[in-house]
């Protein structure tokens, strides 16, 4: 038989820690880091609950959802991809034209 493995639960510092996300977020004093730190909690709560068998967990899957939906958060993550792409533009190596032959 196969034993169970006690799942631990969500310490209360981590709690703390998505909550000071969460006001950020709602503040709209974001970076794209605050986006994806906040959307990995509620990824872990989804995870953790899921594990327990609560189904508190569908509350975080909404709260992932809803995080990255907003007007807010598509704009920061938009143009986080547009300013990446800028700086690989400018460091990707410049490929010489290839002559044409006759």
């Amino acid at each position: 038989s196969v034993a169970k493995r006690k799942i631990e639960p969500l310490p209360r510092q981590f709690f703390a820690e998505m909550i000071k996300l969460e006001i950020a977020f709602r503040n709209d004093k974001f970076t794209v880091d605050t986006l994806e730190d906040l959307t990995q909690y509620y990824a872990k709560c989804v995870e953790y609950y899921d594990n327990i068998k609560d189904a508190i967990s569908a509350y975080f899957l909404y709260k992932i959802q809803d995080t990255l939906a907003t007007k807010e958060s598509l704009k920061k993550l938009i143009d986080s991809q547009a300013e990446e792409a800028r700086r690989n533009s400018k460091t990707a190596p410049r490929r010489k034209p290839r002559k044409i032959s006759d």
